[in-house]
């Protein structure tokens, strides 16, 4: 029988539960890991056959062999077949494997990780590498110890925990604190309120991806996880939603190219580029150098750049605005019309127009048109910002145009903000093909609009993009009217 070890020589540490803590399943529910593997396997009725022969040993303390040896006596299946449909499982596991960055990036060399699970230890340190893991711990895998709370005595004869983060109420925190061990409820695989609401209006993969990249980011404080969740759960899939209605107008209208405007149709323009690999859309993109100032006041260089980019089959796109200095600029290059697309389109602001009425040339769509009166466009330029000044002009070196970066005088801090959600973002991107969201075209217009649409709402409503963004934000826009003549834009507020 082991002894106790002597509190001095008792290493202090910290112990995780794993799974849905350290990492989780794309998929979510393991019943789905059945489904898929009778997909796979071509074993018809093996998923409820896998889910009965599991629930009959329930309370028994079983592990994956007993599962597989329970199946075998109930449908009468070969130890060959179910020995490959147990390694089919343990594919599918893998398949699914993803991190949760957040809380695996805690993890120190000597820490514990505990599960009640029916995979093998091995089978789960293949998983937790799989996912990133590179610390040396160690792992104490039963059928139901933390269930039944057996384990931790067990643990604290030769350990000292100092706390236990885990998902689960009952079995990651009920009864920890007569052993003198705190504990953190962590809950972050679970479907955050956008995630859920995305799953409830039938598209529950595009619910998946946003939990995947959201799950698979690193953040730096609270503020960094609240903006990069939402990035992740609101304003890509928002993006990922106009990509729909624009692949469609592009096609219905025979459009060839897209510019995507600087600085705000970055994100956007990486996630339609993606969503156009995976559906197999043969449309030209390109990001556009340009900004009011740009439109309004070109240099020859920049008018020579933008005659070389417009055309009357290209659709020239940017997040928000009234379109006014669009209208200019096209006005400017000679052109009788461009086919425009704005996210939101705003209306006409009176300053502006006793600068210079608006041509009123250009075709314009838009999923929030201005009769919506929506005035949350300043939330979604500032969840699409980048972490670089507004192109003001454009300079030609042996025929190539290179950009003319304004002076970016934010603070560093909130740079480091706007990176951040640079790279919740990418995460989104790298996780769409893995998530079967090919099927997102099968929306019509009215219901992209409406989907999209509220997302954008939703984004107008967030506190933190006030506290954090707002006020620097209007600053840089007053400093813009101001540069085109308008200071009487925000003579009145």
């Amino acid at each position: 029988m082991e002894q106790d070890t002597p509190d001095r020589y008792r290493p202090l540490v910290n112990s995780y539960d794993v799974f849905d803590t350290l990492i989780t399943r794309r998929c979510i529910d393991p019943k789905i890991i059945f489904a898929q593997v009778e997909k796979r396997e071509r074993v018809e009725g093996f998923a409820r056959a896998r889910i009965e022969a599991e629930a009959s040993l329930a309370g028994k303390g079983y592990n994956f062999d007993e599962i597989y040896l329970e199946l075998a006596r109930q449908k009468g299946w070969s130890p060959q077949m179910c020995g490959a449909l147990k390694q089919a499982e343990i594919d599918v596991e893998c398949a699914n494997a993803i991190p949760i960055v957040d809380n695996l990036s805690k993890v120190r060399d000597g820490d514990l990780l505990v599960s009640d699970m029916y995979l093998d230890t091995k089978t789960i340190r293949r998983l937790l590498e799989q996912c990133g893991l590179r610390r040396n711990v160690g792992l104490y895998v039963s059928a139901n110890g933390k269930a039944t709370g057996d384990i931790w005595p067990r643990l604290l004869q030769r350990f000292a925990i100092a706390r236990h983060t885990g998902d689960n109420i009952q079995n990651d925190k009920k009864g920890l604190e007569k052993f003198g061990i705190r504990c953190h409820l962590d809950r972050a695989s679970a479907l955050l309120e956008t995630e859920v609401w995305l799953t409830r209006n039938n598209l529950p993969e595009v619910a998946l991806l946003c939990r995947e990249a959201r799950l698979s980011t690193r953040a730096n404080d609270h503020i960094s996880r609240e903006l990069m969740n939402l990035q992740t759960s609101l304003n890509c899939p928002m993006l990922l939603l106009a990509s729909v209605r624009l692949m469609k107008l592009i096609s219905k209208n025979g459009l060839k190219k897209v510019l995507f405007s600087s600085r705000d149709g970055e994100l956007w323009m990486k996630i339609f580029r993606r969503l156009a690999e995976i559906v197999g859309a043969n449309i030209e993109t390109e990001y556009f150098y340009t900004s009011r100032l740009a439109r309004t006041s070109p240099s020859e260089d920049y008018l020579r750049y933008a005659k070389a980019c417009l055309s009357e089959d290209t659709l020239l796109l940017d997040l928000c605005g009234t379109g006014w200095s669009v209208e200019h600029l096209v006005k400017n290059v000679g052109m009788n019309g461009c086919p425009v697309f704005l996210f939101s389109r705003q209306l006409g602001i009176d300053e502006y127009e006793k600068l210079a009425p608006t041509p009123k040339q250009c075709e314009f769509h838009s999923i929030i048109g201005p009769d919506e009166r929506f005035n949350g466009g300043i939330f979604l330029e500032i969840l699409n910002s980048a972490p670089y000044g507004s192109a003001v002009d454009v300079r030609y070196v042996d025929g190539i145009p290179m950009p003319i970066l304004d002076e970016d005088q934010r603070p560093d801090s909130l740079i480091a903000y706007v990176e951040d959600q640079h790279e919740a973002a990418a995460q989104f991107v790298a996780a769409m093909d893995r998530n079967g969201i090919g099927g997102i075209m099968r929306l019509d217009e009215g219901s992209v609009n409406r989907l999209a649409g509220s997302l954008a709402r939703h984004a107008a409503a967030q506190g933190l993009l006030i506290s954090v963004f707002l006020a620097n934000s209007i600053g840089e826009d007053k400093e813009v009217c101001e540069r085109l003549g308008c200071p009487g834009v925000y003579a009145k507020g």
